[in-house]
């Protein structure tokens, strides 16, 4: 009988420890990466806002269980396959339990930020993350799909010029209270979430940047922008601008 019990318990005890990392590691695989809602130009699709990859794209991590004992390290790498089907390490953080034990110091979610070269210009990306703990334990997030399209419209050649019916402008064809029909050509990119602003502009003296102006239409790139659309303009915004001789420009 204490034959029995002495081989009893080491194999409670391994199997109580298999069964904490086997919980560990299911508790780590539910995880996701976390982005915040203002950097999806899409959330249900995964697209992501192109215009807010300029300076990369932060990514945030939560927090795990089972911190480490004090002075020990948790290290967290994050991944990126862009598309080529190879993961690659675009950032790494060290998380370290102070010697008088406790938490971690940092503030989670944790920011981690893939830096703009590592963003492919337009590809359906995934993310995953790995935690090493001080053991050398290693647990994978689950992962989370993205697209990143950086490329505007038209990629970056300058759009097709608006169209409009006639060249001269007055009380007969802009009347007060009345709308201007202001045609943009399609283009064979166009996304349901493209935003379009047309702009008017003093064909005598035009900005260097004609976008630092207030537009006279500002939303959504008509449906479907694959085909030339109509967009009709408020008539008093163009009155407002006055006698001049004057540009049409957009920008998508």
């Amino acid at each position: 009988m204490a034959t029995e019990q002495t081989r009893r318990k080491p194999r409670e005890a391994d199997s109580a420890y298999l069964k904490m990392r086997a919980e560990y590691r299911a508790a780590l695989a539910d995880m996701e990466i976390e982005i915040k809602p203002e950097d999806y130009a899409d959330a249900a699709t995964g697209l992501l806002n192109g215009p807010r990859l300029l300076n990369g794209l932060t990514v945030h991590i939560p927090a795990w269980p089972n911190v480490p004992p004090p002075g020990e390290t948790d290290i967290v790498v994050l991944y990126l396959d862009n598309g080529n089907g190879k993961l690659e390490e675009v950032a790494k953080h060290e998380f370290t339990v102070p010697a008088g034990g406790g938490s971690f110091p940092e503030t989670f979610p944790y920011p981690m930020t893939i830096e703009v070269n590592k963003l492919p210009d337009d590809a359906t990306c995934w993310l995953q993350y790995i935690i090493t703990d001080y053991t050398g334990f290693e647990t994978p997030s689950s992962e989370k799909t993205v697209i990143c399209d950086r490329l505007p419209p038209y990629k970056h050649v300058p759009p097709a010029a608006p169209v409009i019916t006639g060249d001269f402008l007055d009380d007969s064809n802009l009347p007060a209270g009345g709308r201007l029909t202001v045609t943009i050509p399609g283009y064979p990119d166009w996304h349901p979430t493209d935003q379009l602003a047309i702009y008017l502009v003093d064909s005598d003296n035009i900005p260097e940047d004609p976008t630092a102006t207030p537009p006279i239409f500002a939303g959504n790139a008509p449906a479907p922008g694959t085909y030339d659309s109509a967009v009709p303009v408020d008539a008093d915004k163009i009155r407002a601008f006055g006698d001049a001789n004057a540009v049409f420009t957009y920008a998508l």
